[in-house]
């Protein structure tokens, strides 16, 4: 069980809070897209990680997340009128666009004002039959993560969306529960429980139907048949003399998922430079890059990857050297790596 102040720690997602700073560094869905139909159709008031804010779609079609409260007065742009490729609040006329800038202050005639102020906005993608934001700060902000339902068609895809009065975890905590999927829900689950007669449930779309009827199964692990092809092809080139070297080497890896045809390709290279000063010391630098598919079934971990590193190799004797790099990786989705290694190195 969790103490009072860890459960506080992990359950907080506010402005200021560790998880909601977590939480600030990923994209999330804010609404469903057709609570937002059409354009300059009525704003939608919603609440994300404790902040309160307005989501509308222009005459352009574009979509718009802001902070409720008008910058001026305060006043709730939840109830403002969309028109003209933007939104205006009622208390005073002040109309923003999607990004936040001000089109017009009908009670302010000073250009260089609406210049200088701004609406706070917030990014914006729509994929899915969602409208996903990211709340924390831009120089922060992830690239946007694509995933497999975005492909599907409409009619191959449901999107649902349930307002429930409970903290995230508690609902992430009952998703992952399946025990009581058979129980608490033995109605849409198994159907003809109570009569003791339960019948598999024919509704596609109920994802608490169970195959069996069974509230305690033993689960035991199954081939899947899948076979992954691999094909790799590579290249190396060196040049070097007693005091310099130039090294290079790529490598094209293709993953192909025999079932159904699908492949993924990841390239992927490195180039290093160094020069011998004395009989010791060799400083270096290098550069890497390897790109691997989100969606790869082996490389998924690995992603888009790159960046230089710089460091320095003292060679003991012919058999025995040290190394001492620094590394600054950066990455798709995922914080930049800073990293300073120490190696020891033997040929033999």
């Amino acid at each position: 069980m969790l103490s009072r102040s860890d459960n506080e720690r992990i359950c907080r997602v506010g402005a200021g809070t560790p998880m909601g700073e977590v939480f600030r560094r990923y994209w999330l869905p804010v609404c469903v897209s057709t609570q937002i139909p059409k354009p300059d159709c009525d704003p939608l008031r919603v609440s994300l990680l404790g902040e309160r804010l307005v989501v509308f779609r222009d005459t352009n079609g574009k979509v718009g997340v802001l902070d409720e409260l008008c910058p001026h007065r305060g006043a709730s742009l939840a109830i403002g009128r969309v028109e003209e490729c933007g939104i205006r609040c009622l208390y005073h006329g002040w109309k923003f666009a999607v990004d936040g800038t001000i089109l017009d202050t009908p009670n302010n005639n000073d250009e260089s004002f609406r210049k200088r102020v701004k609406a706070t906005a917030y990014p914006v993608r729509e994929e899915g039959g969602l409208v996903w934001t990211c709340l924390g700060p831009a120089e922060k902000i992830p690239a946007f993560t694509r995933y497999a339902f975005m492909d599907a068609a409409d009619e191959h895809r449901i999107i649902v969306r349930v307002n429930t009065k409970a903290n995230y975890l508690q609902l992430l905590e009952g998703g992952f529960d399946s025990s009581h999927v058979g129980i608490l829900h033995s109605n849409v689950a198994r159907p003809g429980w109570i009569e003791n007669a339960v019948s598999q449930s024919t509704d596609e779309t109920n994802p608490a139907a169970l195959a069996v009827d069974d509230n305690a199964p033993t689960l035991d692990p199954e081939n899947t048949g899948v076979h992954i092809g691999q094909s790799i092809g590579s290249a190396h080139v060196v040049y070097a003399t007693p005091k310099f070297e130039f090294i290079n080497e790529a490598f094209f890896i293709q993953h192909e998922v025999q079932e159904t045809g699908q492949t993924f390709n990841t390239p992927a290279f490195y180039s290093l430079i160094s020069h011998k000063f004395g009989d010791k010391w060799r400083p270096y630098f290098r550069y890497q890059y390897a790109n691997a598919s989100d969606f790869s079934p082996l490389f998924a971990d690995v992603g888009l990857r790159h960046g230089p590193s710089a460091g320095i190799r003292f060679d003991y004797n012919d058999y025995i050297a040290f190394k001492a790099q620094y590394d600054h990786t950066l990455r798709r989705r995922l914080p930049d790596i800073h990293g300073l290694w120490l190696q020891l190195a033997f040929r033999f």
